[in-house]
């Protein structure tokens, strides 16, 4: 054969083989930028609890770990959603939120604090039989000169039929992102651990499902077949998009109110319970309380 052919062939074969060759590892790099981003949006709440040394006059500070949140915009304005018993107490929480600078494009930690008062809850109060429907939303401001990653809220969400309103034939895969708590090991740096569950195949199962107090959850929530732990209450759980767990158009499909360790089950609320109660947070101002705060680093 032609030696010009020979080598035409050649670089032509390098040619087909070069962008698959490096198709994995855009992919991976890709995932890795979208898990990034969604750390930065998934954020762990905190108090902080003054505690007396024995034998001394001194006090130190203990960081208490509450639960998780996530940031989530709705058109121009910025909001932070949680289960309400997470967030329904006499003190108020912060979390520690990653920021980029517009101008230096440096990423930093800064405090956003989260006043008690500002919390608004979701309409459904529940009954004697029934628990409120467990969601909490604040409107905060936004943070000047700075990008902050949030999941997008669509109203989609309040359309969106839910997942126990109809018969489910088949188990569906979800998502779950969320901090454990202090309990067991600890990561050398805070962020959000992924574990994948199941929605059971079966239908109305709020109604054999009760929590702590001895009450029902209410009707819309569903259960989730995963590894929750203490700490969970207030993760985003998605309907990922196998093969890739991690897009950008990931659906957040409710946040985890819940959990019988011993049985591997949580129970959830669905978005559509945080789109409603988004719609009373949106009429808030978010303008008349300081959020942001620098750590001195």
């Amino acid at each position: 054969m032609n030696p010009k052919m020979l080598i035409f062939i050649f670089n032509f074969i390098l040619f087909l083989a070069f962008p698959f060759s490096s198709f994995p590892e855009a992919v991976s790099k890709e995932q890795d930028m979208v898990y990034d981003k969604f750390s930065r949006a998934i954020i762990k709440l905190k108090h902080d609890e003054p505690v007396h040394i024995k034998g001394s006059n001194k006090i130190k500070t203990n960081v208490i770990p509450d639960g998780t949140a996530f940031l989530l915009y709705n058109r121009n304005d910025l909001f932070v959603v949680s289960a309400r018993h997470v967030v329904d107490k006499d003190y108020d929480l912060y979390a520690n939120v990653k920021a980029k600078n517009n101008e230096t494009g440096l990423i930093k930690t800064f405090l956003l604090k989260l006043p008690r008062h500002s919390w608004v809850y979701h309409p459904d109060q529940g009954n004697d039989k029934t628990h409120y429907v467990d969601v909490a939303v604040m409107k905060i401001g936004l943070f000047p000169g700075h990008e902050l990653f949030a999941f997008q809220y669509s109203p989609q969400w309040v359309n969106t039929v839910d997942f126990t309103s109809h018969k489910q034939g088949t188990p569906l895969p979800v998502l779950i992102c969320g901090f454990s708590g202090d309990k067991g090991f600890r990561l050398s740096e805070t962020r959000p651990l992924s574990r994948l569950g199941i929605i059971p195949a079966f239908k109305d199962n709020s109604k054999s499902f009760k929590i702590s107090n001895g009450k029902f959850v209410e009707n819309k929530a569903f259960l989730i077949d995963a590894e929750i732990s203490e700490g969970n209450s207030g993760s985003p759980v998605f309907q990922p998009a196998p093969p890739l767990f991690f897009r950008n158009d990931m659906r957040i499909i409710g946040l985890v109110i819940g959990a019988d360790e011993s049985m591997g089950l949580a129970i959830v609320e669905p978005a559509s319970r945080i789109g409603e109660t988004l719609g009373l947070a949106e009429k808030r101002s978010g303008k008349d309380h300081t959020f942001w705060f620098g750590l001195g680093r």
